[in-house]
């Protein structure tokens, strides 16, 4: 869950709120313009270890 679904959420310069899964590498800017920092593109493991 994101920020924008749930305002209640931690929020600040500490956290970073990241977006993986099949709609955030079909649709990335989507998924950005919904309120994630950060869309990660496929294999979400590679990502996290580079």
């Amino acid at each position: 869950m994101h920020r924008a679904a749930d305002p209640g959420l931690a929020d600040g310069p500490d956290v970073t709120h990241l977006a993986g899964g099949a709609h955030a590498t079909a649709e990335p800017v989507q998924t950005l313009d919904a309120g994630w920092d950060m869309a990660a593109i496929g294999e979400g493991e590679s990502t996290l270890l580079s």
